[in-house]
């Protein structure tokens, strides 16, 4: 009965509803992207895609401070306690990850397709796919268990 009466009021079917019950985003967060006089099954879809591209643009602020932080631990190192070339080398790699990262736009970066049960998200960008891929893949494989029914392939 409850999936009639989620076809009835927002459109879809029952295999539309199931695949939602895999999400694990709170409704509350989804529905603050949709009207909910206008509420329809295509409109929590495109909510919760909202909420997970802005998890993506929290995990990236999150890991530019610890790239930063890292950095800032061999900036002091080098100015106190000396300085070798695998430090030095961390040091660039670091530069260049957080330059890679503040680049990154996941509301540019990400689309998204909602159609009921084919519904899709991606990079289209080659370059930049790669970039999340090298620097993020472990985090959006997290965010894509939350997001639970379909996922971001970086590949």
């Amino acid at each position: 009965m409850l999936y009639d009466i989620l076809c009835s009021l927002f459109g879809g079917g029952y295999a539309d509803w199931e695949m939602l019950e895999k999400c694990e985003y709170d409704f509350e967060d989804i529905r603050t992207f949709t009207d909910v006089s206008n509420m329809s099954f295509n409109s929590i879809l495109t909510g919760i895609f909202c909420v997970y591209i802005g998890h993506i643009q929290d995990i990236i602020k999150n890991k530019i401070e610890e790239k930063k932080e890292k950095l800032l631990y061999f900036q002091t190192k080098e100015n106190c306690c000396g300085f070798d070339k695998t430090d030095e080398m961390e040091s660039k790699y670091l530069i260049n990850d957080i330059s890679k990262l503040e680049d990154l736009s996941p509301t540019d970066d990400i689309e998204f397709y909602t159609n009921y049960l084919d519904n899709g998200i991606y990079i289209l960008d080659k370059e930049t796919r790669n970039v999340y891929k090298e620097l993020l893949s472990k985090e959006i494989e997290k965010e894509n268990d939350k997001l639970g029914f379909t996922s971001l392939d970086l590949d």
